[in-house]
């Protein structure tokens, strides 16, 4: 089991913040392991693109665009590793770019106290880009996006696991999930069936790319 932390001040992901990130994770996907347990930060997740760096650029509209392309680069590598499973933890908290970057993940934990912001509507009335229109609905079934996307409400860690947005919540306090979330992660690494289901994410993704 490999594990990766990354712990970017209040969640947000500059354009040097998601390059670095995406070499991380190139990096990790390469080495011998068979689950990649992806545990963010102790306070966020990720909460999308960095909002601040971008309104002091010297061209606003330049660095938005650049730090959204590197969050989808980050977002792509999670979709295409099927080397590995890869598990989202979300010990904090996930908004905008960020939800939909945990959700590339094969499989989503978070701990109960655990809001996920993954609605754009606050921000001119935008959906974003980061893979949502790809990523939400196999993750929501027969529910509709809009009961995510066309709301201004955060969701708890009970609503998401409810809506398929979250496929486990584990343990309350930050150590106790950490501790938990590895422990799982080696139960998983250690399953027989694995190499099966790792076969089943190729020909999902290869799916995927039909569609």
């Amino acid at each position: 089991v490999g594990v990766l932390h990354f712990a970017f001040y209040n969640g947000a992901m500059g354009t040097p913040h998601c390059e670095h990130l995406n070499e991380a994770l190139r990096w990790a996907l390469a080495q011998p392991t068979r689950v990649l347990l992806l545990m963010g930060g102790p306070d966020y997740w990720s909460n999308g693109i960095h909002l601040n760096l971008i309104e002091a650029a010297e061209s606003p509209a330049d660095e938005s665009w650049r730090n959204i392309n590197a969050i989808d680069d980050v977002t792509l590598t999670l979709i295409q590793a099927t080397g590995q499973i890869v598990v989202a933890a979300l010990q904090g908290n996930a908004g905008a770019g960020g939800v939909f970057m945990a959700l590339a993940a094969d499989e989503v934990w978070a701990r109960p106290g655990v809001v996920l912001n993954p609605h754009y509507k606050n921000m001119g009335n935008l959906h974003g880009s980061e893979y949502w229109t790809y990523l939400l609905p196999r993750r929501l079934g027969t529910c509709p996006c809009a009961a995510v996307m066309d709301h201004r409400l955060p969701i708890s860690a009970s609503r998401a696991a409810e809506l398929g947005l979250v496929d486990e919540v584990l343990a309350e306090s930050a150590s106790g999930f950490a501790q938990e979330a590895l422990q799982r992660a080696l139960a998983l690494a250690a399953q027989p069936a694995l190499p099966e289901r790792l076969q089943a994410l190729v020909g999902q993704r290869d799916r995927g790319e039909l569609i």
